[in-house]
This record gives C-alpha cells, structure tokens and sequence, in this order.
C-alpha cells in the first residue's frame, strides 16, 4: 500500500536498462543497489513501507507498455537516473512525458515553492542543457564522482559519499511526501474520496500558506471568499502562474504575497514577470482579472546602467541554470541593480546549487 491514499505508488524509478550493467561479473547492478538501498532507508525514514515501482515488478503476462503508463499515472514522485543514454532512450523520455502531462491534468507543476516532483538523479556530469526540459528549474541530486569540468563515473553504491547524496535524496522525498499526505488528510476530512488527485499539495506548501496568512493580509478569510467568487484563490493563482513561468512559481508567489491584499492583487503582481504581453493577457484573463489593472510595465523602469546587450547577455547566462524565467529574473533584477557584479550576484540567490551558483558568477563579463 502506498503512503498516500490517493496514489497506486509513492515512486517511480525511470531508467535506462543499459546503466544496470555491472561493469564487472558477479556485480550487481547500479540501479538495483540504488533501489535496495532507497527501499530501506525510506522504510528507516518514515516508519512505515513506500511503495516504489520500477519495471523489475512486471509480470511477464502484462503488456510492457501499458504497465509502464498506468504505474507512472499512478505515482506521485519520479526519480529518473539520467545518463547518456538515458537522453537517447524513446522510452524513458515517453515516461517523463506521461508523468508530466498527468501533472499538466492535475495543474500541478514540476515544482511548487521549494517541493518537487520529478527528482532528476544525474549519474554523470552531464550539462544542464542536455537535460530533459522539464527537468529545467529543478534541483538535481548528483550520484557521480566528477569535478567540475569532468564527465565522471556514478558513485558506488558501498561508498561513503553514495550515502551521503543517497541520505540528502530521501530526507527530500521524505519532505514532498509528508506535505503531500497533510494536504491528503485535511482533504479527506473535508469529505474527499481516497481515490480522489490530490492536486494543489506541492505548489502550495504549508509554509508558503503561513505566510500568506501572516505577511500582512487584511482579512485571512478572504481566500474562502475568493474560492466561491469569481476570484481564484491564493493557490489556484499560483497553479495558474506555474503554467506561464514554470519552477520560478512558488518563490516569485511567496515573495509577492505579503504585498498582495487579496488573489487578484497577487494575480497582478506575478503578471510583471511575465514578458510576453499575450502570455500576461491570458494569464489575468485565467485569473479572472481585467488587464486594465495592471501596474505599469516593468520594461521602462530597467536600470539605464545596463545596455539590451550585456541584459540579454546575463539572460543567456541565467537561462541555463533556470530556464525561460530568466528573462523575467533579469528585467526584475535590473531595475535595482546598478552594477554589473550586483546584478549576478542577485541573480545567483535563485540558483539552488552551490557550484552551480558559483558557474554562475564566473561567467560574468570581465570589462576593463
């Protein structure tokens, strides 16, 4: 039985069949070691059994694809074990897009605030923008040995540093899960089905929530008033956002809540980083807000200290780390910024990894 009511399994494992090769005879593969060992400390971690699947449980009278498309719709969480020719397999590329387009259904997101769903676990150093797209904007867990500029080799799994990512990947699944059954119970108790999605749980966390009801709201119970009105409420705007910006979301959210009165209000705030003005438009329209009460666009207020070229410069450099909402992370940074090293380095603290962060800052322009 899976630790959420609501789904068939807790996790699913997306591999290439070609990474669970010993290398040498009588080894045992990467990914069963990988399996066994995440089976029990989750087991440690949570007290009680998650229920993981991975297509070693098929049963040779199931029909191989169909099995595969009904366990991934039926999982919350996807680990996906990237390598080379992981990128290169139809198949494990189909299982992403099935997971992502169940979570498009649900209007959930690949990340909500600083929870996500699709973990990628990189086996090798492989450059960010080989990645699988909606793997973009997400924090990966690295299992391989390589420095900076190396390709390396995964980390074996009786390896005191394979315990190490292998601890901080599971205390990361622990987090989702857990505000996942929370959001699951209040659901429940509000008269839900079992088998009833759960929909909003990750994008909306029970932090992000305190906030909104702490950081300055006029009146608390307008998210109840909203949610029966024409108005979306706080976390339906945020579902909505997550589908025009994407990872970027829930902190853009929870940054601009404490100013927001009301949905609409944060419905206008979030508009401003969206640069496309059709993409704005639809947005606010989805939001049930009229256009006319926009602020005025950001666009003329970018600090006069820096040219469209160095902008789309430090745009190409962002997007790399996080993504197509970089354009709006630099028009937003720039309207403070007032030199070039404050820019990057603002823009850095939306960067999760260290090294990744600090690739970041070594790119930016030198000028004499």
């Amino acid at each position: 039985m899976a630790f959420l009511k609501s789904a068939e399994y807790d996790i699913f494992i997306s591999y290439s069949h070609v990474d669970n090769q010993p290398d040498r005879e009588n080894e045992t593969g990467w990914v069963d070691c990988f399996e066994r060992q995440l089976s029990i400390k989750l087991l440690k971690r949570f007290g009680e059994p998650v229920e993981i699947w991975w297509d070693r449980k098929l049963r040779r009278a199931q029909l191989f694809d169909k099995a595969i498309e009904k366990a991934v719709l039926g999982s919350t969480v996807l680990v996906a074990l990237i390598t080379n020719r992981y990128l290169k397999s139809d198949y494990c590329r189909q299982e992403i897009e099935w997971f992502c387009g169940n979570l498009r259904q649900e209007n959930a997101g690949m990340v909500g605030e600083d929870y996500q769903r699709l973990f990628p676990v990189m086996l090798y150093n492989i450059p960010r923008q080989q990645w699988p797209k909606p793997c973009f904007g997400t924090l990966a867990f690295p299992f391989h040995d390589a420095g900076a500029d190396e390709h390396g080799e995964p980390l074996r799994p009786d390896s005191d540093d394979f315990q190490k990512q292998l601890r901080i990947l599971v205390e990361e699944l622990y987090e989702v899960l857990t505000r996942l059954k929370m959001t699951e119970s209040q659901r429940f108790n509000a008269g839900a089905e079992p088998g009833d999605t759960i929909t909003a749980a990750v994008p909306v966390a029970a932090p992000v929530a305190a906030g909104w009801a702490n950081g300055g709201m006029a009146n608390p119970a307008s998210c109840e008033s909203a949610a029966a009105g024409s108005v979306p409420e706080f976390t339906a705007v945020q579902e909505m956002f997550t589908r025009f910006v994407g990872p970027m979301a829930g902190l853009l959210a929870k940054k601009h809540a404490p100013e927001a009165g009301n949905s609409a209000s944060l419905a206008k705030l979030l508009s401003a980083h969206i640069p496309d003005m059709k993409e704005k438009a639809e947005f606010l329209r989805l939001c049930g807000v009229e256009e006319k009460a926009l602020p005025p666009a950001g666009r003329g207020q970018v600090s006069m200290a820096f040219g469209q070229d160095v902008l789309a410069r430090v745009e190409t450099d962002l997007s790399f780390y996080v993504g197509p909402i970089a354009r709006a992370l630099v028009a937003d940074a720039a309207k403070r910024a007032t030199t070039l090293p404050a820019l990057y380095h603002s823009l850095a603290q939306h960067i999760p990894l260290p090294h990744e962060r600090q690739g970041f800052l070594s790119a930016m322009p030198k000028f004499d």
